[in-house]
């Protein structure tokens, strides 16, 4: 009998998760400069996604609500770098 070595396939991920892995990518970074470098590319991509989804006649309203909730977090991680930027400024 011949063994047969099976590869995992790997899913290729849809054209709308694309703004997630960036969206993720930003919010593990540990390095503050790196971080808002690519929470401002995180903005820009969720802000095509949106624009896209408010073309497309059957767009998915859960992945509009994941953009939202995504695009309030982000801000409020910004929000919270400013407050700390500015404190360090009076150490």
């Amino acid at each position: 009998m011949q063994s047969v070595k099976i590869t995992p396939r790997v899913p290729l991920l849809p054209k709308s998760s694309s703004w997630y892995q960036i969206y993720f990518a930003a919010v593990v970074e540990s390095d503050p400069y790196k971080a808002l470098f690519q929470m401002e590319s995180a903005q820009k991509a969720m802000q095509d996604r949106i624009i896209e989804l408010h073309r497309t006649p059957f767009s998915s309203t859960g992945e509009m609500e994941d953009l939202k909730s995504a695009m309030n977090y982000l801000g409020l991680l910004l929000e919270n770098m400013q407050t700390q930027h500015q404190s360090q400024q009076w150490d």
